[in-house]
């Protein structure tokens, strides 16, 4: 049986059969508009015209004849053609909500319509309400079963209702609440909790009991008491397997010259011995700071020579024994002062040491710098008011020492000090002297009682060169032995700036650059007490009772020319005398069980790094609160918005012969990636750039204490992935909810947590790049981008027409939107013709799993290029 539709005007007839034998039948009939009349065009008319390679004569198979499945045709009898499926012309109303995208009621007895949200039609006869416990979407022919765990489907339901993320959401908070509690909480942080909850007149009562307390064991510690003292002493030689070592550093024409030719450290000579304390003083210009880091190794010298215990060797194979106490303090603010120390030791003492070794080390430390009391109390910040900047100072030195460093260096230990907290500070580094530590600071201008602490003093002139090198009470009589004055009861440290500054009152008239070239010419003769060269006016070495050479250098022409030189004055001898050769107490072979010595391991340190950084995170409850409440804000009101818009989530263009009946095309699901990108984006940046861009100088100063820089970066990284899941579970939990999309929950979970994943990465990067105060804008703004550019508007066909779709190819908030789209869609398959809405954004279909997987490599991408910025940015800072 084969039928033909013939269109003419005014009637539509059908002819079914052949030659003489054909019956024709006139269709049309039953619409709104006309019942009798007719109206109505068959659908497959519209199908042929909608096909080019066919004309309105085709034969067409009696199956067109009825409706598909999923569409309800109840007024159908496929033995009678005059009831065939036909479009009838809309009523105005009909119009109307066809233009604001919804599907209007049948317009006449033989026009289909999509079986209605909330039913199922097994087949065109039937409409059936949708049992419990499953949801059908429009044009379902089959109940589909809903979500056990996380989601609730009463009758007639159209979608799932989710409830169960928001139940799993509420367990999660629960158990995050306790988990913080404790890491805020620990043992002996409730007893300063309760001190600062106390009421305020007692409050201040504990404050300066507590200062008068440490100020009075403070003022107790002395040199000569080494009660607290012996124990460090005893974990030194723990830590070098029981040998006594020490680090006495030489240098001769040490110097730095920039690229320009110009020299900011010039011809520096000298030695600094263990057990002793180095000053190093000088006005601005006069390379302190530079010296101080070519002797750590942070700076490379362009000639000279630097000897370590004998060896000429560079310092920064020793970089493991050298501790850096930099002029600010440097540390977590969000940890307490036991925390800091014990994080400076875990990282960095040796592998063999046990828990238990490092937990008693640490103990010993805060007793030995009077920190045990205010060991629970948080470090704090300007905005937090934690210990004092004394104790904040001795916090910085602890940590350093706990590492059981050889020699310590110093930036300015005392700034920022008064001067009772500044002679505590040189105080307990006099005291850690004892522990054979070589011990050098930078100071400027100190107090006298805290420039007498020191043994030696280092005196720079502008252009980096020595006016003077050797103990500190010889310093005074030497300037005055060439003519300078120094006043009764004045601080001669003042008097000592002044003249290297060349203000200082003298009756030679020396300059700086005098000074300089004197102390130069002094320093190259060895002289006895007597004023005779020790080597009888030659230029030979001679060799000390160990065999080792002797530093002598000059003749006994140099002698004369000092005496009969412009000073005028005989310069005290007993300053000029060549320093002991250098003990080689400390072996420098490569298998040398101290600079090779293993430490932690790589995962052993990122899992401490994590611990750490969970630890901080638990701290900034408030912060943490605020992220997840911007995510649960961001998911509810996204849902509401799209929920309010349509029935449901698409608005789209029917399959096959049905386009006829279809309302204008909207979309919701595109325009739900875009947003979903900019709300993510919102709720994660603010919060991401914390991770590294607030630390940047403690991991400057851990990378140049020799602490992984990868563990470092992993630990930290780790560390968030609960602040991601958690973030977005909160997300997806309130959008679920209110928006109802047709997507597995599990897989939408996916989605978010991905896209949240990508914005913890660009933040990273961003946070690296950008100043503190401008990282978090500037993620929030370049997630908004990457969001752009996830197909919505401008679409992907536009960009791939402009030549910039790879643009969008590297954005993660494509490949999410991709997913995002092809899961919500993929319900309407055989009821809309979603290829062609798909098409019309740019999206590939069906292929969620690979979009899911582009999220995570991007996102991975940009963990990666971050750690390359890590390690490749200010790397002058990290030696």
């Amino acid at each position: 049986m084969s039928v033909v539709v013939n269109t003419t005007a005014g009637q539509i007839p059908v002819s079914i059969g052949s030659g003489e034998s054909a019956t024709s039948y006139t269709v049309g009939l039953g619409c709104l508009a006309g019942a009798n009349q007719t109206l109505g065009i068959p659908l497959m008319a519209y199908l042929n015209a909608n096909n080019s390679n066919t004309d309105t004569s085709t034969n067409l198979t009696a199956a067109m004849l009825s409706c598909d499945a999923g569409w309800f045709c109840p007024n159908l009898d496929t033995r009678d053609p005059r009831t065939l499926p036909v479009a009838c012309p809309p009523t105005a109303s009909c119009v109307l909500s066809r233009l604001t995208y919804t599907a209007c009621p049948a317009q006449g007895l033989y026009e289909p319509v999509l079986c209605k949200p909330g039913f199922y039609c097994p087949n065109y006869l039937a409409m059936i309400p949708c049992p419990e416990s499953h949801y059908c979407p429009s044009g379902s022919v089959s109940p589909i079963s809903c979500d056990f765990l996380f989601s609730l489907c009463p009758a007639g339901s159209p979608n799932q209702k989710y409830f169960g993320f928001i139940a799993l959401l509420v367990f999660s908070d629960l158990a995050t609440l306790l988990i913080v509690t404790l890491l805020r909480y620990k043992t002996g942080h409730l007893k300063y909790l309760n001190k600062l909850h106390a009421p305020r007149f007692l409050r201040s009562k504990l404050a300066n009991s507590n200062h008068d307390s440490t100020m009075e064991m403070a003022s107790e510690f002395t040199v000569s008491d080494k009660k607290d003292m012996h124990f460090l002493i005893a974990d030194y030689r723990k830590s070098f397997g029981g040998a006594e070592l020490r680090m006495d550093i030489a240098f001769n024409n040490l110097g730095v010259t920039l690229p320009t030719g110009k020299s900011i450290l010039s011809n520096i000579s000298g030695t600094i011995r263990s057990r002793r304390m180095t000053a190093i003083m000088g006005p601005s210009g006069s390379g302190k700071t530079t010296f101080m880091n070519v002797l750590m190794g942070k700076l490379a010298k362009t000639h000279g020579q630097l000897i370590i215990n004998g060896r000429e060797i560079e310092m920064k194979m020793f970089k493991k024994l050298v501790g850096y106490v930099p002029q600010d303090d440097v540390m977590l603010h969000d940890l307490t002062v036991r925390e800091n120390v014990l994080h400076s030791a875990r990282i960095r003492l040796p592998r063999n040491w046990s828990k238990r070794q490092i937990d008693e080390h640490v103990d010993n430390m805060l007793r030995a710098f009077y920190l045990k009391d205010v060991s629970n109390v948080y470090i704090g910040d300007a905005a937090h008011r934690g210990v004092s900047g004394g104790q904040r100072k001795r916090v910085s030195i602890a940590m350093e020492l706990c590492a059981a460093p050889l020699a310590i260096f110093l930036d300015e230990p005392t700034s920022g000090l008064d001067a009772t907290r500044s002679h505590d500070v040189a105080t307990i580094l006099r005291a850690v002297t004892h522990l054979g530590l070589t011990i050098v600071a930078v100071i400027h201008q100190p107090r006298i009682e805290i420039f007498r602490k020191f043994d030696d003093v280092v005196l720079l002139v502008p252009g980096g060169r020595v006016a003077f090198m050797g103990p500190t009470d010889k310093a005074q009589p030497y300037f005055e032995a060439l003519g300078f004055i120094f006043e009764d009861g004045a601080n001669p440290a003042d008097t000592l700036m002044d003249i290297l500054a060349g203000k200082g009152v003298g009756r030679k008239g020396l300059t700086p650059d005098d000074l300089a070239v004197i102390w130069e010419l002094a320093n190259s003769v060895n002289l006895n007490p007597d004023g005779s060269d020790n080597n009888g006016g030659s230029n030979k070495s001679n060799k000390n009772s160990n065999g080792h050479e002797k530093s002598v250098h000059g003749n006994g022409r140099h002698s004369v020319a000092l005496k009969n030189s412009a000073v005028g004055k005989r310069i005290p001898l007993e300053l000029f005398a060549v320093r002991k050769m250098i003990v080689p107490d400390l072996p420098v072979s490569n298998n040398s069980a101290v600079h090779e010595a293993e430490f932690h391991k790589i995962v052993e340190r990122v899992l401490h790094d994590r611990g750490a950084s969970v630890v901080q995170q638990a701290r900034e409850g408030q912060g943490f609160a605020l992220e997840l409440a911007v995510a649960t804000m961001a998911g509810s009101l996204i849902g509401v918005a799209l929920s309010g818009k349509l029935p449901e989530m698409v608005s789209g263009v029917y399959v096959d012969k049905y386009f006829v009946l279809s309302p204008a095309p909207m979309d919701v699901i595109g325009v739900c990636g875009f947003l979903m990108g900019v709300t993510i984006g919102l709720a994660g940046a603010p919060s991401a750039v914390k991770v590294f861009g607030e630390e940047k100088e403690v991991y400057w100063r851990e990378a140049a204490a020799g602490h992984s820089r990868l563990a470092y970066y992993l630990g930290k990284t780790i560390a968030t992935l609960f602040r991601v899941v958690l973030a977005s579970l909160h997300f997806t939990a309130f959008f679920m909810f209110f928006a109802k999309p047709d997507i597995n929950p599990y897989l939408m979970y996916a989605i978010v947590l991905l896209q949240f994943w990508g914005v913890y990465g660009i933040s990273t990067v961003v946070s690296l790049l950008a100043r503190r105060e401008n990282a978090a804008i500037l993620a929030v703004v370049v997630s908004l981008i990457l969001s752009v550019l996830c197909g919505y508007g401008p679409s992907l066909k536009d960009a791939a027409e402009h030549g910039y779709i790879f643009l969008n190819e590297l954005s993660f908030n494509k490949w999410a939107s991709e997913a995002n789209y092809s899961a919500m869609i993929a319900v309407y398959r055989g009821k809309f013709d979603i290829d062609f809405m798909a098409a019309a954004w740019g999206y590939t279909l069906d292929r969620v799993g690979f979009d899911l997987l582009m999220c995570a490599v991007l996102g991975t991408g940009l963990r990666v290029i971050g750690l390359g910025m890590l390690i490749g940015m200010h790397q002058d800072k990290q030696r």
